[in-house]
């Protein structure tokens, strides 16, 4: 199959545990549902995906972000909520289309560096440590 053209794939749910790195062939992906799977990081490959607008990799065990954000510039929509990031990805100030971000339930995440809330240019924010728990509309 030839899927160099498909706009939107969803994943979800499929107990993956890592992207084959055909994934980087999908160019014109602008919608990528990887929710509820067991990957443990976002990985390089991803970053081939320049036209991805919405990445949901909610509900894994992701505890590395990997992607080089700098080539995502036209992502809007990023969710990680369910997840094991332990920091702040500061990959993600790359991002300078990035309007909602959710890092929900993160629950190893328990600080935000000083200055990166107010460098997102995000219009919806979740976010919740074992400290806070907040959620912001700009």
């Amino acid at each position: 199959f030839q899927l160099t053209h498909l706009g939107e794939l969803a994943l979800s749910g499929n107990q993956l545990r890592a992207l084959p790195g055909a994934i980087s062939r999908l160019t014109r992906l602008s919608i990528l549902d990887l929710s509820s799977n067991e990957l443990r990081e976002l990985p390089p490959a991803l970053s081939a995906l320049r036209s991805l607008r919405s990445l949901d990799a909610s509900h894994n065990r992701i505890s590395a972000v990997r992607v080089d954000m700098r080539f995502l510039a036209g992502l809007r929509i990023l969710r990680l909520q369910h997840n094991q990031l332990a920091a702040f990805p500061l990959s993600l100030l790359q991002l300078p289309q990035l309007r909602e971000l959710d890092l929900r339930d993160n629950e190893q995440l328990t600080a935000i560096p000083a200055g990166v809330v107010e460098k997102l240019r995000v219009t919806e924010f979740r976010i919740s440590t074992r400290a806070n728990v907040a959620t912001a509309a700009v």
